[in-house]
């Protein structure tokens, strides 16, 4: 009984497995942007986004795999992706990529595009900048947050414990009724 509950266990941590070298990172962060400036559109920007990445990958090209936007209060069109570069632990977010980190403003319909630097250790987000039919609105305060959202590997280690106390418990039970 024992061995089946030890290779059970080894089996659901062997689920969780990354790649060798990778380090999967999964993320909330808070924005808040305002003073976009008379006759923008858009009075004060709020929302979260998470991002799950590999923060060992050298760069992660526009992709929207891993980006799940939440209450964001800003019209836009089209999909939302992001890019990722290690050396810079630099991340941009918009819904007009021209190239593996640049985006565009202006033209016909709503975009938007911001960059966050030092991604991981304390991110701060040097433009965030909107657009609604040509014209362009760059925020003067921004401010980002890192949400408290543990990783994957920390939710299996945690659920594989209490799967462990709880067969702790249940084999003390029957050998306590044998006695």
């Amino acid at each position: 009984m024992k061995a089946t509950i030890l290779l059970l266990a080894t089996a659901a941590l062997g689920c969780f497995a990354v790649p060798a070298g990778a380090t999967v990172i999964t993320q909330t962060y808070n924005i808040k942007a305002s003073g976009f400036g008379a006759g923008a559109p858009v009075d004060a920007v709020a929302g979260s986004f998470t991002l799950t990445y590999d923060k060992d990958a050298p760069i992660i090209p526009q992709t929207t795999n891993g980006l799940s936007i939440a209450g964001f209060n800003l019209p836009y069109d089209g999909a939302t992706r992001f890019s990722y570069q290690r050396g810079g632990d630099f991340l941009t977010i918009s819904n007009n990529f021209t190239g593996f980190f640049a985006y565009t403003l202006g033209g016909a319909g709503n975009k938007f595009g911001f960059s966050i630097m030092n991604l991981s250790t304390a991110p701060k987000i040097n433009v965030f900048g909107y657009s609604k039919d040509g014209a362009i609105y760059n925020a003067s305060r921004v401010t980002v947050t890192q949400g408290a959202v543990p990783e994957p590997a920390s939710w299996a280690l945690m659920i594989a414990g209490f799967g462990m106390v709880g067969a702790t418990l249940r084999s003390r039970r029957t050998t306590a009724a044998l006695a």
